[in-house]
């Protein structure tokens, strides 16, 4: 997976370069990025003394249910989330399946919302299983980096028969093995007996 990507896309350059570049014409993409920088960024820490050394105060973690980024995701962002979808519902001329597009999807927008966690540090949230799974996905789609609908059901649909039927001993992620013991076992071979001259 090509997370790397995302992250480039929504850092915090690119808003300053998009109002640089286009002008008052990206004012609210810059917003997007802008907005979405800082919430990737209060929830990708990885140690309570994170942020310490960092200009970016948005990478320092959650202290308290009273912490400043707490009050940033529900007084700000999420604010303009609701703003967003309000803006797009208000739109005439276009009919519910448009409107649909022009915002982020409804599991996405919940997702946003859920923000009752005290302290929060993502190393302690394992996406092993998900990783795995959109990993498989890649390797089915081989070349296509960009699979249909159809296609992406396909390589599901072909990855649960595999998965029934074979499961893998190591990979790069968390876990154990999910052979038995004894087709894995470690233990020296058996030696070969000698021959007698």
């Amino acid at each position: 997976m090509r997370v790397d990507l995302a992250a480039k896309v929504l850092s915090n350059s690119v808003p300053k370069a998009l109002i640089l570049a286009v002008g008052s014409k990206a004012t609210q993409m810059s917003q997007f990025a802008e907005m979405f920088n800082k919430f990737f960024d209060c929830l990708n820490v990885s140690s309570l003394s994170a942020g310490k050394f960092s200009r970016n105060p948005f990478t320092s973690p959650y202290r308290s249910g009273t912490d400043w980024k707490r009050k940033w995701l529900t007084d700000v962002f999420l604010v303009y989330l609701d703003e967003w979808e309000e803006s797009v519902k208000g739109k005439e001329g276009f009919d519910k399946s448009q409107k649909i597009l022009m915002m982020l999807s409804a599991e996405t927008r919940q997702g946003l919302r859920l923000t009752g966690v005290s302290v929060f540090l993502r190393n302690r949230v394992c996406q092993d299983p998900l990783e795995n799974f959109f990993g498989q996905q890649q390797q089915r789609g081989r070349a296509d980096e960009n699979p249909s609908v159809s296609e992406f059901i396909r390589n599901t649909q072909a990855l649960r028969v595999i998965s029934t039927t074979c499961n893998t001993i190591r990979g790069n992620c968390r876990g154990g093995a999910t052979i038995s013991e004894d087709l894995t076992n470690a233990g020296p071979l058996a030696k070969r007996p000698r021959r007698s001259a």
